[in-house]
């Protein structure tokens, strides 16, 4: 098993930050500290008692006074500001307020995929196509609008995330399924440091193209998807070696495996999907993520069964996010960063698990169905019992012809 650095609050963030107000929102603990920027727990209060939650994105005062910082930090915020989707977290401000550069997001009360998968993995479990499908047409969905987003005039933004991974997946607890952080997307409006020639993303999910600096496109997306769902279906990391060069290098040639090879269960349809999905080539890709969205739908028809309420009680049975506690045995995690997915080249048994009720034929398993491991399993038992009732049948004859 493999560690990731966990992220830790910088230690010199300013104790004046807490409880400070910034325009009409009071900030509240911080959520997580990045190279750039923060993100915190916010605030607005009206008359009445009203108040609602909001993420701010608080830009570290060392760069709010970089030009180059500050350009490419307003691009993310008009750029998700035009994107209007129920899966793609919403951009509601921006602002500057005292030396202060900030923008603020919806609140997502859950965790993220990498959070959910990573509780999974503790827990010796796995998604069921049925589910990991669900997520990815959600995710789908989200992307082709901000592939379509337009400026007021109607002008094509040909915006690319260049990001898309489960750590920028979220899950409510109302499960609810949303895309975040457009911090490095691209876009018609893009600031030249952007374009061809720069490689921006992590390199586990990166397209060839990307991970080479070449131009990118909405099937660079597509490809990043694929990798997401191959990863739900396997629960193991695509690319990812112990260095980001060998991880790189990986991207750069990749040699994929059909997920049906890892997870037998996986149907032919659906694995066929996802390595479409996977083509080296963009030509060869599914032209858009509506596309590949209608492709997963032909695939794995029982995904569009799944409901939010499904994915809601995934999060309670799995303990991934903190206080919610469902109905089936689970052991208390300590939900962080630590990276528990093993390598596709590594063999992980993952114990089937189900329902806390048995569930109806037409309600979908949150987990995979448990697999048959020997012949013993799947031997027809029920053969023996009928033949014991035939033998007494024919005995009782038997004697009765005797009489």
């Amino acid at each position: 098993m493999r560690e990731r650095k966990q992220t830790v609050i910088d230690p010199d963030l300013p104790r004046r930050i807490i409880a400070q107000r910034l325009g009409p929102y009071e900030i509240g603990l911080p959520l997580k500290d990045g190279g750039m920027a923060t993100l915190f727990h916010a605030t607005r209060k009206g008359v009445a008692g009203f108040e609602k939650r909001f993420v701010m994105k608080r830009v570290h005062p060392r760069l709010a006074s970089d030009e180059r910082f500050r350009a490419m930090f307003i691009r993310e915020a008009r750029i998700a500001a035009l994107i209007d989707h129920p899966h793609v977290v919403q951009v509601v401000d921006f602002g500057e307020d005292d030396d202060a550069l900030f923008l603020i997001m919806e609140f997502v009360d859950g965790c993220s995929l990498r959070t959910l998968m990573n509780a999974l993995a503790k827990q010796r479990r796995r998604l069921s196509p049925q589910l990991a499908v669900r997520v990815a047409i959600a995710i789908a969905e989200g992307l082709h609008a901000a592939h379509e987003a337009t400026t007021p005039d109607g002008q094509s933004l040909s915006v690319v995330h260049r990001d898309v991974s489960p750590d920028n997946i979220m899950i409510s607890r109302r499960g609810d399924v949303k895309l975040i952080d457009f911090g490095i997307a691209k876009s018609t409006d893009s600031t030249s440091e952007t374009g061809e020639g720069t490689v921006k993303g992590k390199f586990a999910y990166m397209a060839p193209e990307q991970a080479s600096a070449g131009e990118v496109d909405r099937r660079t997306d597509v490809y990043a998807l694929g990798i997401v769902l191959w990863e739900m279906l396997t629960m193991k990391r695509c690319f990812r070696a112990e260095t980001d060069l060998e991880t790189l290098a990986r991207v750069l040639k990749p040699e994929v495996v059909t997920p049906q090879r890892v997870v037998p269960e996986v149907p032919t349809a659906l694995a066929e999907v996802v390595m479409r999905a996977l083509r080296p080539s963009p030509a060869e890709r599914p032209a858009t993520t509506r596309v590949l969205r209608k492709m997963l739908v032909t695939a794995m028809p029982s995904a569009a069964l799944v409901d939010a309420e499904d994915l809601a009680s995934l999060l309670r049975v799995t303990g991934a996010v903190p206080g919610v506690v469902g109905s089936l045995e689970t052991i208390k995690l300590d939900i962080s960063d630590v990276e528990v997915l093993s390598d596709a080249s590594e063999s992980t048994q993952l114990l089937p698990v189900g329902f806390a009720e048995p569930p109806s034929p037409l309600t979908p398993r949150l987990f995979a169905a448990p697999a048959q491991s020997s012949r013993a399993s799947a031997f027809p038992w029920w053969v023996l019992g009928w033949g014991a009732t035939l033998a007494f049948g024919a005995g009782m004859a038997l004697a009765y012809a005797l009489v």
